[in-house]
């Protein structure tokens, strides 16, 4: 056992790891302790170490922990559904320069600004418009998109989602809620049987400019979906001929799909039709 000093909360930008809102701490972590409990000098569990910033491969004093209260969303889920259902807004956001913020005339930067609505999100039904600026999401200060990313991936869905937002000046307020056809990722088993093993999920933000369609980024060698030919990579732009943007859409054309799927597949710059069968 050792011990040591939490030297900062909500530190995120470390590289090559997703949801991010670290404790930072000095106590001894190195490899083969990620898993293992972080505790507080009452023996509480406060995180769950994950990380270390190390340019030698050993312990140079910065670890980085999850907090115990998203760990136990996080468990919940997987006891609860066997998996981690994240939700979307449908939104893409920025964060605030300093010229944005001369711009729309604000007081700081923290905020991010809304650069498009998916139609038919959560989004879309709270009135969300390109160019609002979301302040908060369920009380929680939202200062950039790094903070966006973090409370979206933790709605719960079916519940209510409180945002905060300034438009035209104005302070406004509106109420949302996720449900299961809005989430950002899916197993393939919960679109169409033939699709078990793969995993979906909506294209990421940086690449809505060049391509339209969802993302398989896993997918089990020798699984259905392996053996319809489906690889990690792969961009589904279409289903029984309707253009595919987002996971909701997929979901609700297979669900009506009583005869074989029909799929587009884009792959190393060229286009396959693929039937599930």
């Amino acid at each position: 056992m050792t011990s040591g000093i939490v030297s900062a909360l909500g530190r995120t930008s470390l590289q090559g790891l997703g949801y991010q809102n670290f404790i930072q701490t000095d106590a001894s972590i190195n490899p083969g302790n990620s898993g293992g409990a972080l505790i507080n000098l009452k023996g509480e569990l406060v995180g769950i170490n994950t990380a270390i910033y190390s340019p030698s491969g050993g312990n140079v004093g910065i670890g980085f922990a999850i907090p115990s209260s998203l760990a136990n969303r996080i468990m919940k889920q997987l006891i609860n559904f066997g998996q981690v259902r994240r939700g979307s807004l449908g939104v893409e956001v920025q964060d605030i320069t300093a010229d944005l913020a001369r711009a729309f005339n604000l007081d700081n930067n923290g905020g991010v600004i809304i650069t498009d609505v998916e139609i038919e999100s959560p989004a879309d039904s709270a009135g969300l418009q390109a160019g609002d600026i979301i302040t908060e999401l369920n009380g929680i200060k939202i200062q950039n998109q790094h903070d966006f990313d973090n409370q979206e991936g933790l709605f719960e869905l079916n519940t209510p989602i409180d945002i905060n937002y300034i438009r035209n000046e104005k302070h406004r307020y509106s109420q949302t809620k996720i449900n299961a056809f809005d989430r950002k990722e899916f197993d393939g088993k919960e679109l169409h049987r033939l699709l078990t093993g793969a995993h979906f999920i909506n294209l990421p933000a940086r690449l809505k400019s060049q391509y339209q369609g969802i993302l398989i980024d896993e997918i089990k060698r020798g699984s259905l979906a392996w053996n319809q030919g489906l690889r990690s990579g792969d961009l589904i732009t279409t289903a029984n001929k309707k253009e595919i943007t987002n996971l909701k859409q997929l979901k609700i054309v297979l669900d009506k799909s009583r005869k074989s799927p029909v799929l587009n597949v884009y792959r190393n710059y060229r286009n396959y039709i693929l039937v599930l069968e």
